[in-house]
Protein backbone atom coordinates (compact mmCIF):
# COMPACT_ATOMS: atom_id res chain seq x y z
CA UNK A 1 0.00 0.00 0.00
CA UNK A 2 1.45 3.37 -1.08
CA UNK A 3 0.45 6.69 0.50
CA UNK A 4 1.42 10.21 -0.49
CA UNK A 5 1.85 12.78 2.28
CA UNK A 6 3.02 16.07 0.78
CA UNK A 7 6.30 15.39 -1.01
CA UNK A 8 6.85 12.12 0.87
CA UNK A 9 5.94 8.62 -0.25
CA UNK A 10 5.09 5.93 2.31
CA UNK A 11 4.97 2.24 1.44
CA UNK A 12 3.08 0.40 4.19
CA UNK A 13 2.71 -3.31 4.95
CA UNK A 14 -0.13 -4.94 6.87
CA UNK A 15 -1.10 -4.12 10.48
CA UNK A 16 1.04 -1.01 10.72
CA UNK A 17 0.39 1.22 13.76
CA UNK A 18 1.41 4.88 13.52
CA UNK A 19 1.22 7.23 16.53
CA UNK A 20 0.28 10.89 16.64
CA UNK A 21 2.36 13.70 15.13
CA UNK A 22 4.63 11.42 13.09
CA UNK A 23 6.50 13.29 10.34
CA UNK A 24 7.45 11.50 7.12
CA UNK A 25 9.84 13.04 4.58
CA UNK A 26 11.28 11.50 1.44
CA UNK A 27 10.46 7.84 0.81
CA UNK A 28 9.72 5.63 3.83
CA UNK A 29 9.02 1.88 3.75
CA UNK A 30 7.16 0.28 6.68
CA UNK A 31 7.00 -3.54 6.81
CA UNK A 32 4.28 -5.73 8.29
CA UNK A 33 3.31 -5.33 11.97
CA UNK A 34 5.46 -2.23 12.45
CA UNK A 35 4.65 0.03 15.41
CA UNK A 36 5.68 3.69 15.16
CA UNK A 37 5.34 5.72 18.38
CA UNK A 38 4.22 9.37 18.61
CA UNK A 39 6.28 12.43 17.65
CA UNK A 40 8.70 10.50 15.44
CA UNK A 41 10.55 11.88 12.41
CA UNK A 42 11.30 9.40 9.60
CA UNK A 43 13.28 10.42 6.51
CA UNK A 44 14.25 8.18 3.58
CA UNK A 45 14.30 5.03 5.72
CA UNK A 46 13.22 1.38 5.59
CA UNK A 47 11.63 -0.20 8.67
CA UNK A 48 11.45 -4.03 8.60
CA UNK A 49 8.66 -6.35 9.77
CA UNK A 50 7.76 -6.50 13.48
CA UNK A 51 9.95 -3.52 14.39
CA UNK A 52 8.87 -1.15 17.16
CA UNK A 53 10.11 2.45 17.44
CA UNK A 54 9.60 4.45 20.66
CA UNK A 55 8.36 8.02 20.93
CA UNK A 56 10.35 11.11 19.87
CA UNK A 57 12.87 9.21 17.75
CA UNK A 58 14.54 10.66 14.64
CA UNK A 59 15.65 8.23 11.95
CA UNK A 60 17.25 9.52 8.75
CA UNK A 61 18.55 7.64 5.71
CA UNK A 62 18.65 4.38 7.69
CA UNK A 63 17.59 0.75 7.32
CA UNK A 64 16.13 -1.24 10.21
CA UNK A 65 15.69 -4.93 9.46
CA UNK A 66 13.06 -7.25 10.95
CA UNK A 67 12.23 -7.75 14.63
CA UNK A 68 14.04 -4.78 16.17
CA UNK A 69 13.03 -2.83 19.25
CA UNK A 70 14.06 0.84 19.25
CA UNK A 71 13.67 2.90 22.44
CA UNK A 72 12.49 6.48 22.85
CA UNK A 73 14.38 9.62 21.76
CA UNK A 74 16.87 7.74 19.57
CA UNK A 75 18.80 9.47 16.79
CA UNK A 76 19.95 7.40 13.79
CA UNK A 77 21.74 8.79 10.74
CA UNK A 78 22.77 6.72 7.69
CA UNK A 79 22.83 3.58 9.82
CA UNK A 80 21.82 -0.06 9.49
CA UNK A 81 20.33 -2.16 12.29
CA UNK A 82 20.11 -5.85 11.41
CA UNK A 83 17.61 -8.41 12.74
CA UNK A 84 16.32 -8.89 16.29
CA UNK A 85 18.40 -6.23 17.99
CA UNK A 86 17.42 -4.22 21.06
CA UNK A 87 18.29 -0.53 21.10
CA UNK A 88 17.68 1.40 24.33
CA UNK A 89 16.41 4.94 24.77
CA UNK A 90 18.44 8.08 23.91
CA UNK A 91 20.81 6.07 21.71
CA UNK A 92 22.73 7.84 18.95
CA UNK A 93 23.95 5.99 15.85
CA UNK A 94 26.10 8.31 13.75
CA UNK A 95 26.84 8.03 10.03
CA UNK A 96 27.61 4.62 8.52
CA UNK A 97 27.10 2.60 11.69
CA UNK A 98 26.11 -1.06 11.31
CA UNK A 99 24.49 -2.96 14.20
CA UNK A 100 24.48 -6.70 13.44
CA UNK A 101 21.88 -9.34 14.38
CA UNK A 102 20.80 -9.88 17.99
CA UNK A 103 22.89 -7.09 19.43
CA UNK A 104 21.97 -5.05 22.50
CA UNK A 105 22.68 -1.33 22.86
CA UNK A 106 22.02 0.17 26.32
CA UNK A 107 20.29 3.44 27.11
CA UNK A 108 22.10 6.71 26.27
CA UNK A 109 24.86 4.92 24.37
CA UNK A 110 26.58 6.54 21.39
CA UNK A 111 28.07 4.62 18.47
CA UNK A 112 30.44 6.85 16.53
CA UNK A 113 30.59 7.10 12.75
CA UNK A 114 31.81 4.13 10.70
CA UNK A 115 31.73 1.68 13.63
CA UNK A 116 30.43 -1.85 13.21
CA UNK A 117 28.91 -3.94 16.01
CA UNK A 118 29.15 -7.64 15.17
CA UNK A 119 26.37 -10.17 15.93
CA UNK A 120 25.36 -10.85 19.52
CA UNK A 121 27.43 -8.05 21.08
CA UNK A 122 26.39 -5.87 24.01
CA UNK A 123 27.06 -2.17 24.57
CA UNK A 124 26.58 -0.88 28.12
CA UNK A 125 24.22 1.98 28.95
CA UNK A 126 25.98 5.33 28.62
CA UNK A 127 28.92 3.88 26.68
CA UNK A 128 30.58 5.65 23.75
CA UNK A 129 31.72 3.21 21.06
CA UNK A 130 34.62 4.73 19.15
CA UNK A 131 35.81 1.68 17.20
CA UNK A 132 34.24 -1.47 15.80
CA UNK A 133 33.26 -4.18 18.28
CA UNK A 134 34.29 -7.38 16.52
CA UNK A 135 36.00 -9.88 18.83
CA UNK A 136 35.07 -8.79 22.32
CA UNK A 137 31.76 -9.73 23.91
CA UNK A 138 30.73 -6.24 25.02
CA UNK A 139 31.65 -2.55 25.09
CA UNK A 140 31.70 -1.24 28.64
CA UNK A 141 30.33 2.11 29.67
CA UNK A 142 33.49 2.80 31.66
CA UNK A 143 37.06 2.05 30.71
CA UNK A 144 38.35 1.64 34.27
CA UNK A 145 37.32 -0.49 37.24
CA UNK A 146 39.25 0.16 40.46
CA UNK A 147 42.31 1.76 38.83
CA UNK A 148 42.64 -0.84 36.11
CA UNK A 149 41.43 -1.76 32.65
CA UNK A 150 40.46 -5.42 32.32
CA UNK A 151 39.40 -7.33 29.23
CA UNK A 152 39.90 -10.43 27.11
CA UNK A 153 43.47 -10.66 25.86
CA UNK A 154 43.86 -9.75 22.17
CA UNK A 155 40.09 -9.53 21.64
CA UNK A 156 38.92 -6.75 23.96
CA UNK A 157 42.39 -5.51 24.87
CA UNK A 158 44.32 -5.43 21.59
CA UNK A 159 47.64 -3.88 20.54
CA UNK A 160 45.66 -1.15 18.76
CA UNK A 161 43.75 -0.40 21.94
CA UNK A 162 47.00 -0.33 23.95
CA UNK A 163 48.42 2.34 21.63
CA UNK A 164 45.25 4.40 22.03
CA UNK A 165 45.27 4.00 25.83
CA UNK A 166 48.92 5.08 25.89
CA UNK A 167 48.15 8.15 23.78
CA UNK A 168 45.19 9.15 25.99
CA UNK A 169 47.21 8.55 29.16
CA UNK A 170 50.13 10.55 27.78
CA UNK A 171 47.83 13.43 26.82
CA UNK A 172 46.39 13.49 30.34
CA UNK A 173 49.89 13.77 31.83
CA UNK A 174 51.30 16.27 29.37
CA UNK A 175 54.49 16.35 27.32
CA UNK A 176 57.75 15.98 29.20
CA UNK A 177 56.36 13.84 32.02
CA UNK A 178 57.84 10.41 32.80
CA UNK A 179 56.09 7.07 33.27
CA UNK A 180 57.30 3.71 34.63
CA UNK A 181 56.07 0.66 32.70
CA UNK A 182 56.40 -2.98 33.81
CA UNK A 183 54.72 -6.32 33.13
CA UNK A 184 54.47 -9.99 34.03
CA UNK A 185 56.41 -12.66 32.12
CA UNK A 186 53.76 -13.49 29.51
CA UNK A 187 54.22 -12.89 25.79
CA UNK A 188 50.82 -11.18 25.57
CA UNK A 189 51.82 -8.64 28.22
CA UNK A 190 55.07 -7.94 26.37
CA UNK A 191 53.15 -7.33 23.14
CA UNK A 192 50.63 -4.99 24.78
CA UNK A 193 53.34 -3.16 26.72
CA UNK A 194 55.07 -2.24 23.47
CA UNK A 195 51.84 -0.85 22.06
CA UNK A 196 51.25 1.15 25.24
CA UNK A 197 54.80 2.53 25.16
CA UNK A 198 54.34 3.59 21.52
CA UNK A 199 51.25 5.62 22.44
CA UNK A 200 53.02 7.27 25.38
CA UNK A 201 56.09 8.19 23.34
CA UNK A 202 53.92 9.60 20.55
CA UNK A 203 52.26 11.86 23.15
CA UNK A 204 55.67 13.23 24.16
CA UNK A 205 55.90 11.31 27.45
CA UNK A 206 59.18 9.72 28.54
CA UNK A 207 59.05 6.02 29.46
CA UNK A 208 61.22 3.99 31.85
CA UNK A 209 60.75 0.33 30.97
CA UNK A 210 61.72 -1.73 34.04
CA UNK A 211 60.79 -5.03 32.38
CA UNK A 212 59.45 -7.96 34.46
CA UNK A 213 59.13 -7.20 38.18
CA UNK A 214 56.51 -7.81 40.89
CA UNK A 215 53.86 -5.14 41.45
CA UNK A 216 55.20 -4.16 44.93
CA UNK A 217 58.63 -3.45 43.44
CA UNK A 218 57.04 -1.24 40.77
CA UNK A 219 55.18 0.73 43.46
CA UNK A 220 58.44 1.15 45.38
CA UNK A 221 60.26 2.44 42.29
CA UNK A 222 57.57 5.08 41.79
CA UNK A 223 57.69 6.20 45.42
CA UNK A 224 61.47 6.63 45.22
CA UNK A 225 61.77 8.08 41.72
CA UNK A 226 60.83 11.24 39.85
CA UNK A 227 57.93 9.88 37.83
CA UNK A 228 54.46 11.17 37.07
CA UNK A 229 52.76 7.78 36.98
CA UNK A 230 53.18 4.05 36.33
CA UNK A 231 51.47 1.18 34.53
CA UNK A 232 51.69 -2.56 35.10
CA UNK A 233 50.40 -5.05 32.49
CA UNK A 234 49.61 -8.61 33.49
CA UNK A 235 47.28 -11.51 32.96
CA UNK A 236 44.59 -11.48 35.64
CA UNK A 237 45.91 -13.87 38.32
CA UNK A 238 42.62 -15.78 38.54
CA UNK A 239 41.79 -15.97 34.80
CA UNK A 240 44.43 -16.44 32.11
CA UNK A 241 42.04 -15.18 29.39
CA UNK A 242 41.97 -11.67 30.86
CA UNK A 243 44.54 -8.88 30.80
CA UNK A 244 44.85 -6.13 33.43
CA UNK A 245 46.38 -2.71 32.84
CA UNK A 246 46.94 -1.31 36.35
CA UNK A 247 47.50 2.45 36.72
CA UNK A 248 49.53 4.05 39.55
CA UNK A 249 50.08 7.67 40.46
CA UNK A 250 53.54 9.17 40.93
CA UNK A 251 53.67 7.97 44.55
CA UNK A 252 53.04 4.32 43.69
CA UNK A 253 49.43 4.40 44.89
CA UNK A 254 46.45 3.22 42.85
CA UNK A 255 45.50 6.09 40.56
CA UNK A 256 42.55 8.12 41.94
CA UNK A 257 39.20 8.31 40.21
CA UNK A 258 39.46 11.93 39.01
CA UNK A 259 42.64 11.21 37.06
CA UNK A 260 41.18 8.01 35.63
CA UNK A 261 38.08 9.89 34.45
CA UNK A 262 40.30 12.36 32.61
CA UNK A 263 42.05 9.52 30.77
CA UNK A 264 38.68 7.94 30.04
CA UNK A 265 37.25 11.14 28.53
CA UNK A 266 40.27 11.58 26.28
CA UNK A 267 40.15 7.92 25.24
CA UNK A 268 36.49 7.88 24.23
CA UNK A 269 36.57 11.33 22.62
CA UNK A 270 39.86 10.48 20.86
CA UNK A 271 40.83 14.04 21.71
CA UNK A 272 44.55 13.76 22.30
CA UNK A 273 47.43 15.60 20.67
CA UNK A 274 50.51 14.01 19.18
CA UNK A 275 53.94 15.40 19.96
CA UNK A 276 55.86 17.16 17.21
CA UNK A 277 58.72 15.35 15.49
CA UNK A 278 61.24 17.00 17.80
CA UNK A 279 59.30 16.33 21.01
CA UNK A 280 58.48 12.62 21.05
CA UNK A 281 59.20 10.85 24.32
CA UNK A 282 62.45 9.13 25.28
CA UNK A 283 62.60 5.42 26.19
CA UNK A 284 65.13 4.12 28.72
CA UNK A 285 65.68 0.97 30.79
CA UNK A 286 66.92 1.99 34.26
CA UNK A 287 68.82 -0.47 36.44
CA UNK A 288 69.09 -1.06 40.17
CA UNK A 289 65.33 -1.06 40.81
CA UNK A 290 65.23 -4.49 42.44
CA UNK A 291 68.38 -3.92 44.50
CA UNK A 292 66.98 -0.67 45.91
CA UNK A 293 63.75 -2.43 46.90
CA UNK A 294 65.67 -5.21 48.65
CA UNK A 295 67.84 -2.71 50.53
CA UNK A 296 64.83 -0.79 51.85
CA UNK A 297 63.06 -4.04 52.61
CA UNK A 298 65.86 -5.42 54.79
CA UNK A 299 66.11 -2.19 56.78
CA UNK A 300 62.40 -2.51 57.68
CA UNK A 301 62.63 -6.06 59.12
CA UNK A 302 64.19 -7.28 62.38
CA UNK A 303 66.80 -9.58 60.82
CA UNK A 304 68.25 -10.80 64.11
CA UNK A 305 65.00 -12.15 65.52
CA UNK A 306 64.29 -14.03 62.26
CA UNK A 307 67.86 -15.35 62.06
CA UNK A 308 67.67 -16.68 65.60
CA UNK A 309 64.37 -18.45 64.94
CA UNK A 310 65.87 -20.64 62.18
CA UNK A 311 62.65 -20.96 60.21
CA UNK A 312 62.11 -23.80 57.78
CA UNK A 313 59.52 -22.81 55.18
CA UNK A 314 58.01 -23.89 51.86
CA UNK A 315 57.10 -21.22 49.30
CA UNK A 316 55.28 -21.46 45.96
CA UNK A 317 55.96 -18.49 43.65
CA UNK A 318 53.29 -19.53 41.10
CA UNK A 319 55.89 -18.87 38.37
CA UNK A 320 55.73 -15.16 39.21
CA UNK A 321 58.52 -12.60 39.40
CA UNK A 322 58.71 -12.75 43.22
CA UNK A 323 61.18 -15.59 42.62
CA UNK A 324 63.70 -12.88 41.63
CA UNK A 325 63.35 -11.15 45.00
CA UNK A 326 63.16 -13.79 47.74
CA UNK A 327 66.37 -15.87 47.47
CA UNK A 328 68.60 -12.94 48.48
CA UNK A 329 66.30 -12.07 51.39
CA UNK A 330 66.10 -15.66 52.62
CA UNK A 331 69.89 -16.02 52.50
CA UNK A 332 70.49 -12.84 54.51
CA UNK A 333 67.94 -13.84 57.17
CA UNK A 334 68.99 -17.45 57.65
CA UNK A 335 65.75 -18.95 56.37
CA UNK A 336 65.77 -22.48 54.96
CA UNK A 337 63.33 -22.36 52.04
CA UNK A 338 61.98 -25.11 49.81
CA UNK A 339 60.94 -23.28 46.63
CA UNK A 340 58.21 -24.39 44.20
CA UNK A 341 57.39 -23.02 40.72
CA UNK A 342 60.33 -20.65 40.98
CA UNK A 343 60.99 -20.10 37.27
CA UNK A 344 59.48 -17.27 35.25
CA UNK A 345 57.27 -19.06 32.75
CA UNK A 346 55.66 -16.98 29.96
CA UNK A 347 53.11 -19.79 29.49
CA UNK A 348 52.05 -19.97 33.15
CA UNK A 349 50.99 -16.50 34.15
CA UNK A 350 47.64 -17.17 35.85
CA UNK A 351 46.21 -19.80 38.16
CA UNK A 352 42.79 -21.32 37.55
CA UNK A 353 40.63 -22.33 40.51
CA UNK A 354 41.47 -25.98 39.83
CA UNK A 355 45.22 -25.30 39.59
CA UNK A 356 45.13 -23.23 42.77
CA UNK A 357 43.35 -26.06 44.58
CA UNK A 358 46.01 -28.52 43.44
CA UNK A 359 48.77 -26.13 44.54
CA UNK A 360 47.25 -25.92 48.02
CA UNK A 361 46.97 -29.72 48.29
CA UNK A 362 50.59 -30.10 47.16
CA UNK A 363 51.78 -27.42 49.57
CA UNK A 364 49.87 -28.98 52.48
CA UNK A 365 51.46 -32.35 51.79
CA UNK A 366 54.99 -30.94 51.57
CA UNK A 367 54.67 -28.79 54.71
CA UNK A 368 53.45 -31.68 56.83
CA UNK A 369 55.94 -34.17 55.32
CA UNK A 370 59.18 -32.22 55.69
CA UNK A 371 58.04 -31.02 58.31
CA UNK A 372 58.15 -27.22 57.83
CA UNK A 373 57.15 -24.36 60.12
CA UNK A 374 54.87 -22.73 57.54
CA UNK A 375 53.98 -22.72 53.84
CA UNK A 376 53.23 -19.77 51.55
CA UNK A 377 51.46 -19.73 48.17
CA UNK A 378 51.87 -16.36 46.44
CA UNK A 379 49.76 -15.16 43.54
CA UNK A 380 51.80 -14.39 40.39
CA UNK A 381 51.64 -10.63 41.04
CA UNK A 382 53.07 -11.06 44.58
CA UNK A 383 50.30 -8.93 46.11
CA UNK A 384 48.33 -11.66 47.91
CA UNK A 385 49.16 -14.96 49.57
CA UNK A 386 47.66 -18.08 51.09
CA UNK A 387 49.23 -19.60 54.19
CA UNK A 388 49.51 -23.24 55.26
CA UNK A 389 50.09 -23.86 58.97
CA UNK A 390 52.58 -26.36 60.40
CA UNK A 391 49.92 -29.10 60.41
CA UNK A 392 49.46 -28.72 56.65
CA UNK A 393 46.07 -27.00 56.97
CA UNK A 394 45.37 -24.00 54.69
CA UNK A 395 44.13 -20.85 56.44
CA UNK A 396 41.24 -19.09 54.70
CA UNK A 397 41.40 -15.34 54.12
CA UNK A 398 38.95 -14.47 56.91
CA UNK A 399 40.93 -16.37 59.55
CA UNK A 400 44.23 -15.14 58.11
CA UNK A 401 43.11 -11.56 58.72
CA UNK A 402 42.26 -12.43 62.33
CA UNK A 403 45.60 -14.19 62.89
CA UNK A 404 47.71 -11.41 61.40
CA UNK A 405 45.71 -8.79 63.32
CA UNK A 406 46.29 -10.65 66.59
CA UNK A 407 50.02 -11.07 65.92
CA UNK A 408 50.41 -7.43 64.95
CA UNK A 409 48.61 -6.14 68.05
CA UNK A 410 50.76 -8.42 70.23
CA UNK A 411 54.06 -7.25 68.76
CA UNK A 412 53.38 -3.59 67.91
CA UNK A 413 51.87 -1.03 70.32
CA UNK A 414 48.88 0.23 68.35
CA UNK A 415 46.03 2.69 68.80
CA UNK A 416 44.07 2.20 65.62
CA UNK A 417 43.87 -0.33 62.77
CA UNK A 418 41.74 -0.46 59.61
CA UNK A 419 39.94 -3.32 57.88
CA UNK A 420 37.37 -3.44 55.05
CA UNK A 421 33.69 -3.19 55.89
CA UNK A 422 33.27 -6.84 54.86
CA UNK A 423 35.84 -8.15 57.37
CA UNK A 424 34.74 -10.49 60.15
CA UNK A 425 33.45 -9.00 63.40
CA UNK A 426 36.14 -11.14 65.01
CA UNK A 427 38.53 -8.25 64.27
CA UNK A 428 36.78 -6.09 66.87
CA UNK A 429 36.91 -8.95 69.37
CA UNK A 430 40.69 -9.25 68.95
CA UNK A 431 41.26 -5.49 68.98
CA UNK A 432 39.32 -5.15 72.23
CA UNK A 433 41.84 -7.44 73.96
CA UNK A 434 44.62 -4.98 73.15
CA UNK A 435 42.58 -1.78 73.59
CA UNK A 436 42.86 -0.98 69.88
CA UNK A 437 40.25 0.92 67.85
CA UNK A 438 39.02 -0.57 64.56
CA UNK A 439 38.14 1.63 61.57
CA UNK A 440 36.04 0.16 58.77
CA UNK A 441 36.81 1.25 55.20
CA UNK A 442 35.50 0.44 51.69
CA UNK A 443 36.47 -3.01 50.44
CA UNK A 444 38.99 -1.98 47.79
CA UNK A 445 42.74 -1.62 47.59
CA UNK A 446 42.71 2.13 46.95
CA UNK A 447 40.87 2.76 50.24
CA UNK A 448 43.39 0.58 52.08
CA UNK A 449 46.26 2.56 50.58
CA UNK A 450 44.64 5.94 51.22
CA UNK A 451 44.08 5.45 54.94
CA UNK A 452 47.60 4.06 55.32
CA UNK A 453 49.10 7.00 53.39
CA UNK A 454 47.27 9.52 55.58
CA UNK A 455 48.87 7.99 58.68
CA UNK A 456 45.54 7.57 60.45
CA UNK A 457 46.10 3.93 61.39
CA UNK A 458 48.98 1.67 62.39
CA UNK A 459 48.03 -1.35 60.26
CA UNK A 460 45.63 -2.16 57.40
CA UNK A 461 44.34 -5.71 56.98
CA UNK A 462 42.58 -6.93 53.85
CA UNK A 463 40.00 -9.64 53.26
CA UNK A 464 41.70 -11.15 50.20
CA UNK A 465 45.10 -12.07 51.60
CA UNK A 466 46.65 -8.60 51.34
CA UNK A 467 48.09 -6.50 54.19
CA UNK A 468 49.76 -3.10 54.58
CA UNK A 469 52.27 -2.65 57.40
CA UNK A 470 53.76 0.72 58.39
CA UNK A 471 57.23 1.95 57.52
CA UNK A 472 57.84 0.36 54.13
CA UNK A 473 54.79 -0.71 52.18
CA UNK A 474 52.64 1.42 49.89
CA UNK A 475 50.12 -1.26 49.07
CA UNK A 476 49.50 -4.96 49.55
CA UNK A 477 52.87 -6.69 49.27
CA UNK A 478 52.99 -10.46 49.74
CA UNK A 479 56.80 -10.38 49.71
CA UNK A 480 56.95 -8.10 52.74
CA UNK A 481 54.05 -9.92 54.43
CA UNK A 482 55.96 -13.23 54.34
CA UNK A 483 58.95 -11.80 56.22
CA UNK A 484 56.84 -9.63 58.53
CA UNK A 485 54.74 -12.64 59.54
CA UNK A 486 57.90 -14.66 60.27
CA UNK A 487 59.21 -11.75 62.35
CA UNK A 488 56.00 -11.61 64.42
CA UNK A 489 55.95 -15.39 64.90
CA UNK A 490 59.57 -15.27 66.05
CA UNK A 491 58.85 -12.49 68.55
CA UNK A 492 55.79 -14.19 70.06
CA UNK A 493 57.25 -17.73 69.88
CA UNK A 494 53.75 -18.97 69.08
CA UNK A 495 52.69 -21.48 66.43
CA UNK A 496 49.94 -20.65 63.96
CA UNK A 497 47.83 -23.69 64.84
CA UNK A 498 47.93 -22.72 68.53
CA UNK A 499 46.85 -19.16 67.79
CA UNK A 500 44.16 -20.33 65.37
CA UNK A 501 42.63 -22.58 68.04
CA UNK A 502 41.94 -19.52 70.22
CA UNK A 503 39.83 -17.75 67.58
CA UNK A 504 36.06 -17.42 67.96
CA UNK A 505 34.26 -19.27 65.14
CA UNK A 506 32.10 -17.12 62.86
CA UNK A 507 29.90 -18.27 60.00
CA UNK A 508 29.40 -16.40 56.75
CA UNK A 509 26.86 -16.71 53.93
CA UNK A 510 26.79 -14.75 50.69
CA UNK A 511 24.49 -14.49 47.72
CA UNK A 512 23.93 -12.36 44.62
CA UNK A 513 20.40 -11.08 43.96
CA UNK A 514 19.39 -9.84 40.49
CA UNK A 515 18.15 -6.25 40.33
CA UNK A 516 17.74 -4.00 37.26
CA UNK A 517 20.05 -0.99 37.15
CA UNK A 518 17.01 1.29 37.22
CA UNK A 519 15.83 -0.21 40.52
CA UNK A 520 19.13 -0.12 42.43
CA UNK A 521 18.58 3.41 43.72
CA UNK A 522 15.08 2.55 44.93
CA UNK A 523 16.31 -0.54 46.77
CA UNK A 524 19.12 1.38 48.49
CA UNK A 525 16.77 4.18 49.56
CA UNK A 526 14.34 1.66 51.04
CA UNK A 527 17.13 -0.16 52.89
CA UNK A 528 18.46 3.09 54.36
CA UNK A 529 14.99 4.35 55.32
CA UNK A 530 13.86 1.11 56.95
CA UNK A 531 17.07 0.62 58.95
CA UNK A 532 17.11 4.05 60.62
CA UNK A 533 16.49 2.54 64.05
CA UNK A 534 19.23 -0.09 63.73
CA UNK A 535 22.97 0.16 64.17
CA UNK A 536 24.47 0.44 60.69
CA UNK A 537 27.40 1.63 58.56
CA UNK A 538 26.98 3.28 55.16
CA UNK A 539 30.15 1.99 53.51
CA UNK A 540 30.14 0.13 50.17
CA UNK A 541 26.37 0.02 50.42
CA UNK A 542 24.89 -0.55 53.86
CA UNK A 543 26.01 -2.82 56.71
CA UNK A 544 23.14 -3.50 59.11
CA UNK A 545 23.68 -5.11 62.51
CA UNK A 546 21.32 -7.85 63.70
CA UNK A 547 21.28 -10.01 66.84
CA UNK A 548 24.72 -11.68 67.02
CA UNK A 549 25.45 -10.82 63.41
CA UNK A 550 25.23 -8.41 60.50
CA UNK A 551 24.47 -8.15 56.78
CA UNK A 552 26.33 -6.11 54.16
CA UNK A 553 24.23 -5.23 51.12
CA UNK A 554 26.27 -3.79 48.24
CA UNK A 555 25.14 -2.81 44.73
CA UNK A 556 27.36 -4.64 42.25
CA UNK A 557 29.49 -2.22 40.20
CA UNK A 558 29.51 -4.36 37.07
CA UNK A 559 26.31 -6.41 36.92
CA UNK A 560 22.61 -5.69 37.51
CA UNK A 561 22.57 -7.20 40.99
CA UNK A 562 23.13 -6.75 44.72
CA UNK A 563 25.68 -8.73 46.71
CA UNK A 564 24.67 -9.84 50.20
CA UNK A 565 27.18 -10.97 52.82
CA UNK A 566 25.88 -12.15 56.20
CA UNK A 567 27.89 -13.16 59.27
CA UNK A 568 26.91 -14.53 62.67
CA UNK A 569 28.21 -16.70 65.49
CA UNK A 570 26.03 -19.59 64.24
CA UNK A 571 25.51 -21.01 60.78
CA UNK A 572 21.74 -21.07 61.30
CA UNK A 573 21.57 -17.39 62.21
CA UNK A 574 23.83 -16.34 59.31
CA UNK A 575 21.54 -18.21 56.90
CA UNK A 576 18.43 -16.57 58.39
CA UNK A 577 19.95 -13.08 58.14
CA UNK A 578 20.93 -13.62 54.51
CA UNK A 579 17.52 -15.07 53.59
CA UNK A 580 15.72 -12.10 55.17
CA UNK A 581 17.66 -9.57 53.11
CA UNK A 582 17.26 -11.55 49.89
CA UNK A 583 13.49 -11.34 50.42
CA UNK A 584 13.68 -7.62 51.26
CA UNK A 585 15.64 -6.76 48.11
CA UNK A 586 13.21 -8.70 45.94
CA UNK A 587 10.21 -6.99 47.56
CA UNK A 588 11.73 -3.48 47.33
CA UNK A 589 12.12 -3.89 43.57
CA UNK A 590 8.32 -3.93 43.29
CA UNK A 591 7.78 -0.74 45.31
Amino acid sequence: KIEKIGDSEIIKGNNVVIGENVQFTGRVVLGNDVIIGPNIKLHNSIIGDRTTIGANAQIKNSVLWDGNHIGTKCRFSRSIVCRNSSIGSNVQLLDNVIISDESSIGDSATVKANCKIWPGKKVDSGATVSSSLVWGEKWNRELFTNSKITGLALTEITPEMAVKVGAAFGASLGQGNSVVVSRDASDNSRLLKRGLISGLLAAGVNVSDIETLPVPVVRNSLANGNYGAGIYIRHTPEDYRLIDMIFFDGNGLDMPTLKLKKIERLYFAEDFLRASLDNIGHLDEPGGILEHYQKQFISSIDQDVINNAGFKIVIDYSNGSASQVFPTLFFKMGISATELNASLNPRKFSTTTEEFGKAIVQMSSIVSSLPADIGFVLNPAAEKLTIINEDGHPIDNDNLLLLVTDLYCQTHPSKKIAVPVSASMGVEEIAEKYNVEVVRIPNNHLSMMDIHRRGEVDFVGGTRGGFIFPGFQLGADAIFTVLKLLEMLAKTKIKLNELESTLQKYYRRQKSVSCPWSKKGTVMRMLIHNSENKKRELIDGIRIFENNGWALISPDLVTASFNILAESDSDKNATIIMKNYVELINSYQNE
